[in-house]
């Protein structure tokens, strides 16, 4: 879906109707026969429980933990309405699967009217990408659920990443959609917040350059695309720009031990995670000093 068509989907969903809660029967063509419920628009209405679905190809898995904890201090005036889609004669929740979870323990798993915030002319696609986006109070989307719904809404941002990260040999951990890996050896990145971050942060072109020197230097070890390591290096990256030399880089640091470099990272108790292990990975980088070495102290300023 092109960012244009997406924007004007978005902004459907704001249309001014009655959002009155009212008791809709539970056949399949109520909310359709009702003139309020209009393609791209939202009507509240009371749902039965037995009715409603979740689509396990985007959603996370249900957290039974999160789901007792929450049981054990349930307190009615803090539910929230459920999102969901009225799509293909099926009621699909999009956001509030936990909440619905919940909900059906609470009830002893017998049917209940639920409060749910209904949209209609809604795709697999469009759940998807709105189910990425949602951040609310009860808990952030867990990224890896997040970024398979990105993939399977079909963002261009998403599949850029994707692709970036296999230019440079790698693979994402536990990405569901087609093509992604779930294998945690060698070449795959498992830090996928953080990964994705650094994509955004710096752009396509440098993200790309930033794995395959990791790669060339390091051989794919998963020590090397932790967040950590990532973070670090790509420091230096903005930092120092061109005054950092891939091939230096990759023959002072082909060797290092990790847990030297962690520990020293740690020692910069003050400093950011990114700034400390850039620190530890630029005294790497400077030894036996000479031509190309880097002003370290440039980094010992940053927070």
């Amino acid at each position: 879906m092109s960012r244009k068509n997406r924007k004007a989907r978005r902004a459907a969903y704001v249309l001014p109707i009655d959002t009155t809660i009212a008791t809709a029967s539970n056949s399949e063509t109520s909310l359709a026969n009702n003139n309020v419920d209009r393609n791209g628009a939202w009507v509240y209405r009371q749902l039965s429980s037995a009715i409603l679905e979740t689509d396990a190809s985007y959603q996370r898995p249900i957290d039974a933990k999160r789901v007792e904890h929450i049981v054990a201090n349930y307190d009615w005036r803090l539910v929230n309405a459920l999102k969901v889609s009225h799509r293909d004669g099926h009621y699909y929740v999009f956001d509030g699967a936990h909440t619905l979870a919940v909900l059906k323990k609470h009830h002893d798993n017998n049917p209940f009217d639920v409060v749910c915030k209904v949209f209609s002319g809604l795709t697999f696609e469009d759940e998807a990408y709105l189910f990425s986006l949602q951040n609310g109070e009860s808990k952030d989307v867990a990224f890896k659920a997040r970024l398979n719904a990105m993939l399977l809404s079909n963002s261009k941002e998403a599949i850029a990443f994707r692709t970036r990260t296999k230019n440079a040999g790698f693979t994402l951990r536990e990405a569901k959609a087609s093509g992604m890996s779930a294998s945690s050896g060698k070449y795959t990145i498992a830090c996928l917040a953080k990964a994705y971050k650094l994509f955004t942060e710096m752009g396509g072109d440098d993200y790309e350059r930033l794995l395959s020197l990791l790669a060339a230097t390091w051989g794919g070890a998963n020590w090397s695309v932790t967040q950590f390591v990532m973070g670090g290096t790509a420091t230096l990256m903005r930092i120092y720009g061109g005054e950092l030399n891939a091939d230096r880089f990759i023959r002072k640091l082909a060797n290092a031990d990790y847990s030297k470099l962690r520990g020293e990272a740690d020692g910069q108790s003050s400093k950011s995670s990114d700034v400390s292990h850039a620190i530890a990975l630029g005294k790497q980088y400077n030894r036996g000093g000479g031509k190309g070495t880097l002003n370290l102290a440039r980094l010992t300023v940053l927070e």
